[in-house]
């Protein structure tokens, strides 16, 4: 049993590392050949990429939806911005991102007794009072007219005006995030969560401290929310309150569930797709958002499991053909 799963976390971390030196590669490849509308747009599906992560650790695995998402994202955007005024950007990045997390930590101890759907409910009043609070804060957020240029995350590997080297930055945090999204999948932990997800009197009887996996899901995606917020006032250099409504949480649903949930994967491909989505539907003109309602309807009715679920099926059915016991396939003849 231990050779088996020693076995099974190896080739699962030869995996991850193969996947990530792929995700690597197509950032690169896109910051030496981009111009400044794809960088611009590639930069966007980063931060998505960490949002939809950050969002699935909480949805997927504890069942947790939260609609206060751009409030959480935000918080870490202008907390950066302001911080970045009096330390370096880094600093100010780990500054903000553990603020954004203290923040998370906070509205959710405060909600802990309501159950999911009244917590749900919560966190549209919670999330459009953040936003209150930050366009009435104008010394930290500027009000309605936002906030810039903002300094860039660099780690000193690039030059902070240099678009491509700003892009490149941010997709190595993404990256990172994925991976720290992957490891966290394939914990002990995750799979405690799963319990309180779908076993939740079990878990109870059992002993399993529910309030506490709740607590700290919830923690690690106002983590992984308050990264993103930064690697979007980093990329953008100007924000404004605009950028954050309600919407914001929808659609990482989407990218949710369109890629399919359970795995750190999924979460990647539905930001891959849903990222520049608007932008190829902008030839539509005045009917785009509509088009842009009608093709993630189809998409979401014909793959109920995601992408992930239609590529599941597929290997099942590929192995059903291939391989049928019982039987043996002979060089011109019938099996």
């Amino acid at each position: 049993m231990t050779a088996t799963r020693a076995s099974t976390g190896a080739r699962a971390n030869t995996a991850l590392g193969s996947g990530l030196i792929c995700y690597l590669v197509v950032g690169y490849v896109i910051a030496a050949g981009g111009d400044g509308y794809l960088l611009t747009v590639a930069s966007l599906a980063a931060v998505n990429v960490v949002l939809a992560v950050g969002f699935s650790i909480v949805y997927a695995q504890s069942g947790q939806f939260s609609f206060a998402t751009a409030g959480l994202a935000a918080a870490g955007a202008f907390g950066y911005a302001w911080f970045a005024k009096h330390m370096p950007a880094e600093i100010a990045m780990v500054v903000a991102v553990a603020a954004t997390t203290v923040l998370g930590l906070a509205i959710r101890l405060a909600t802990i007794r309501l159950s999911r759907l009244y917590f749900a409910i919560a966190s549209v009043a919670v999330g459009g009072l953040i936003t209150i609070v930050l366009v009435n804060w104008e010394s930290l957020s500027g009000g309605a007219s936002g906030v810039g240029p903002v300094p860039a995350v660099t780690f000193g590997l690039v030059d902070g005006d240099e678009l491509a080297g700003v892009f490149l930055v941010a997709w190595l945090l993404s990256a990172a995030g994925v991976a720290a999204g992957s490891l966290l999948y394939r914990s002990a932990w995750a799979r405690d969560l799963l319990v309180v997800k779908d076993l939740r009197h079990i878990g109870q009887n059992d002993g399993l401290p529910i309030r506490r996996l709740e607590l700290e899901a919830y923690a690690v995606h106002a983590a992984f929310t308050g990264l993103a917020g930064v690697m979007l006032a980093s990329t953008g250099t100007f924000i404004s309150i605009a950028s954050f409504d309600i919407s914001m949480a929808l659609q990482v649903l989407i990218m949710v569930v369109l890629g399919g949930s359970g795995r750190v994967l999924g979460p990647v491909i539905g930001a891959a797709v849903v990222t520049p989505l608007p932008e190829i539907l902008h030839g539509a003109g005045k009917w785009s958002g509509m088009v842009y309602g009608i093709t993630l309807l189809i998409v979401l009715v014909a793959l109920p499991d995601g992408v992930l679920g239609l590529w599941d099926r597929f290997r099942a059915w590929a192995r059903a053909r291939l391989v049928r016991p019982g039987t043996v396939r002979v060089e011109g003849g019938s099996p």
